[in-house]
């Protein structure tokens, strides 16, 4: 039966490699010149704090500039130094502005070069459409996987990641973008494994499981956030 359904599959999923997916270049390109400026404008703030130029994106200046130069106090390390991970970074920020600064850049700097510049290199100029390759097998999982480009990890979100999500587009008025997924499946057979209470009470309640986390964790006071959300289902997973 499985043979048979991936079998089945193979020319739907070749035609859809055919086709591709259409790409909104004019918008991508104005999110990406918003980008960069955005990043330059966060280079001259990190600058003015550390009163120096350096790079950025180097794992080793940057430690050099803040456990160096500022002179805090470094919080694990790694094989080469004294680590600046997000992790480190974020703890910093509590204290330090300019740690929190270096998240951002670093941030919009992976938005603008693994999705941004990527996307707008592979696209077809004439059709405006980007061709990756499925796989049936390619992920543990069983799931759909694509590769050249990867279109299952295009980012979510608010702000850019958002706005880059909405450059992917139907090909004309008369179509529309679907999205189909399993909803929670990890979760739901950890349920079912598990034969956890309230695991099983909030799927048969048809609850959003990860709506009921963020009640548990924040409180069932507060109007529970897409933010606090996202915490919850990190929490779950």
């Amino acid at each position: 039966m499985i043979k048979k359904l991936e079998t089945d599959l193979i020319p739907i999923l070749a035609r859809m490699e055919v086709a591709g997916v259409k790409l909104d270049t004019k918008k991508l390109e104005k999110i990406g010149i918003e980008i960069s400026e955005k990043i330059k404008l966060l280079e001259i703030e990190i600058f003015e704090l550390t009163g120096e130029f350096f790079n950025i994106s180097s794992p080793k200046q940057v430690a050099e500039i803040l456990f160096g130069k500022l002179g805090i106090k470094p919080t694990k390390k790694n094989k080469t130094g004294y680590s600046v991970d997000t992790e480190v970074l974020e703890e910093i920020a509590k204290e330090y502005m300019v740690a929190d600064l270096i998240i951002q850049h670093r941030s919009l700097s992976k938005l603008q070069s693994t999705y941004v510049e990527s996307l707008l290199k592979i696209v077809d100029k004439k059709s405006h459409r980007v061709h990756t390759t499925y796989h049936q097998l390619g992920a543990a999982t069983g799931r759909m996987s694509s590769n050249d480009p990867n279109l299952q990890n295009i980012p979510t979100g608010i702000g850019y990641a958002s706005d880059i999500k909405s450059c992917f587009i139907p090909s004309d008025i008369d179509h529309i973008l679907i999205v189909a997924d399993y909803s929670q499946i990890e979760i739901r057979v950890l349920a079912w494994l598990s034969e956890d209470r309230a695991l099983l009470s909030a799927f048969q309640n048809e609850e959003d499981i990860h709506m009921r986390t963020a009640k548990f964790l924040f409180g069932d006071d507060f109007s529970i956030t897409s933010e606090q959300r996202r915490v919850a289902k990190t929490v779950n997973f």
